[in-house]
């Protein structure tokens, strides 16, 4: 919008969105004397609710999978993913991009991580474990095959993590991923049909612990348990197995978290 004059820059306009959409907010008027507001862009009114949220996850899977389910045009869903990359990083606040964060005293938390190249190749699945003070207790990884996606691929990490501290009898645990939808999905199983019985199964182990939580983190809270699924895949590791402490080609990674890690709770 041109603040001189009230009016929208069409040429920038046009450049940003595809034609009818661009169409559309030329048509609109512009009044100055009208302070600017936050407004939700997935409702008519302006304001959240669950109908539109889960369209919006919805969405979030199309740009997720993109050779499972019809996309929208590239600008839009570049938009789209920019939009939801910000409201990610409101959800999170600042404190998210530090690295990572300790656990509480009574806590243990476990990251996980997969890495997915396409639905013909191994995925790679890992688990860390870490206490308060940034020590790692234990990790593992594991390759699946013929699995469909990103989003399949992390659920199944979030499967082989619980089912596996559940049989650790681990008792306080929070889980963090760089997966939005996959928590989301094992918080709210009914917005993914399609995943029920993985979603359930791990919900069944889940149970199993006393104490638990799910949190989304960025990639640089993450990073040890990337980094470990990622050897599935870039080096073909898929002998799958469980440890004691991390990997010894890791430590140096664990000890620069430990040392820069701070409490968040």
């Amino acid at each position: 919008e041109d603040e001189r004059y009230g009016t929208w820059d069409a040429e920038r306009i046009r450049h940003l969105f595809v034609e009818e959409d661009a169409n559309h907010i030329l048509e609109m008027k512009t009044n100055l004397q009208r302070s600017d507001a936050v407004v939700w862009g997935c409702s008519r009114s302006g304001t959240y609710d669950s109908q539109s949220g889960y369209k919006l996850l919805n969405l979030l899977h199309t740009i997720e999978n993109p050779m499972t389910v019809p996309t929208l045009p590239p600008i839009e869903t570049k938009l789209w993913s920019n939009l939801w990359k910000e409201v990610i990083n409101q959800m999170s606040g600042v404190a998210s991009l530090a690295g990572w964060q300790k656990p509480c005293p009574s806590f243990i938390k476990c990251n996980i991580g997969s890495s997915w190249i396409d639905a013909s190749r191994n995925c790679g699945v890992a688990w860390l474990t870490r206490n308060h003070y940034g020590v790692s207790l234990a990790h593992s990884r594991r390759s699946y095959s013929v699995v469909p996606s990103p989003l399949e691929a992390e659920i199944l990490c979030f499967y082989w993590a619980v089912e596996s501290l559940s049989t650790m009898r681990y008792e306080k645990v929070g889980f963090e991923s760089t997966s939005y939808l996959a928590g989301e999905g094992v918080l709210n199983p009914e917005n993914f049909p399609h995943l029920s019985g993985l979603i359930g199964a791990i919900r069944e182990k889940l149970s199993l612990l006393r104490l638990w939580s799910i949190a989304y983190v960025h990639k640089e809270s993450n990073r040890c348990a990337d980094a470990i699924a990622l050897s599935v895949t870039r080096d073909h590791r898929y002998t799958s197995y469980i440890a004691k402490d991390g990997p010894g080609w890791l430590l140096p990674m664990i000890i620069e978290d430990a040392v820069g890690a701070y409490d968040n709770y």
